[in-house]
Formats: C-alpha cells, sequence, structure tokens
C-alpha cells in the first residue's frame, strides 16, 4: 500500500471481540474517562485531563497527525458497544526509516482482560503488513509492569533503559526501550 493511499480513508481493524475505528470529537466523553483517571495516566507521560477540553485538544491533535501521515491511532471498542474502552496505534512514524512506535492505553475497567493484547495484536499485523514497516518500537516506564508483560508476550525484545528521557510531573523519567523487527514477528 502506498503511503498516500493509506492516508486517504482511516482504516478500521476487526479481531476476535474488538473494533478498531477512527477516533471523533464525539467520543470525548469516552476517553475523557481513562484520560481523567489518575490510576491510569500515572502509568503514561501525560497529564491527567482535567476538563473535556483537554480531551478535545488531544483528539484533535490525533486526527492532525493522521492528515499529516504522522501517526495512526485507533479507538479500542468491543463488538458490542460502539464506546471507546482505549486508544491504541502508532505515533512518531518515520516511514523513510520504515520505524514507528506503538502506544496504547485502555480504560482501567478493561485491564487484564485481553483487551490490550487482542488490540496490539491487530495494529503489528497492521504495521508490518500494510505500512511497511521494519521496526515497531514500544516504551514504557520501568514500574509499568503489565505494559512491560504485553510487550514481551507480544514479542518485542527489551532493548534498555532510556535514562531521564522525558520531563513530566514535575521529574525526569527513565523508560524502558523495546522492539520487534519485522523477520521477528514473521517466525
Amino acid at each position: 500500500m502506498k503511503l498516500k493511499d493509506m492516508f486517504k480513508k482511516h482504516p478500521q481493524l476487526e479481531t476476535k471481540r474488538l473494533i478498531l475505528r477512527e477516533i471523533k470529537i464525539a467520543d470525548a466523553k469516552d476517553i475523557f474517562i481513562f484520560y481523567s483517571d489518575e490510576e491510569v495516566m500515572n502509568l503514561y507521560e501525560r497529564s491527567t485531563h482535567k476538563t473535556i477540553k483537554d480531551t478535545n485538544k488531544l483528539i484533535k491533535r490525533f486526527t492532525k497527525n493522521y492528515k499529516e501521515s504522522k501517526a495512526i491511532l485507533w479507538g479500542i471498542t468491543t463488538k458490542d458497544s460502539n464506546l471507546i474502552i482505549g486508544v491504541c496505534g502508532f505515533n512518531r512514524w518515520r516511514p523513510n526509516r520504515f520505524v514507528a512506535q506503538i502506544t496504547f492505553i485502555v480504560s482501567k475497567e478493561y485491564w487484564n482482560k485481553g483487551i490490550s493484547k487482542e488490540a496490539l495484536d491487530a495494529v503489528v499485523q497492521y504495521g508490518f503488513e500494510k505500512m511497511g514497516l521494519n521496526r515497531i518500537e514500544g516504551m514504557s516506564l520501568p514500574e509499568n509492569i503489565p505494559s512491560i508483560k504485553l510487550f514481551k508476550k507480544l514479542g518485542f525484545q527489551e532493548e534498555g533503559i532510556l535514562r531521564e528521557y522525558a520531563f513530566f510531573r514535575g521529574q525526569f523519567r527513565d523508560f524502558k526501550m523495546f522492539s520487534l523487527l519485522k523477520k521477528d514477528f514473521i517466525k
């Protein structure tokens, strides 16, 4: 698939239990639920949303980055509901290097139910088969044990610690870097 064709219409992905679809402003209330949850956001490098306006800005940024061919993110919904329970996809996409960084966040109501793995399996496959990626990177705070376990379950290899990689919540934070190569995915 050519790059320009990929960004004509946002693709929809389907798994056994999930539909991964385009995120719209109308989804802001759903997304605000987990982006405003302090327990959820403590595991990510983003600030907790205080108002629905924060979520609207985020969705607008998702849309802008998609239109500019910089990122592709999906809203995670279950097949029996159109409510967004999480967000996943690729940001920091560098098509000329065949690399993208995978990201995901899921409402805590859906933790430990296999939702993230099921969604990321589909996103990883899309990345290698449709986007032509050779390398998918993932990052996690060292204390985010569920994310680290998920990356390993998906076949990602830990590459090391990025010391004081980001500044947020008033401090410099380390991140663990993971990667999955296309040749390892095919095996």
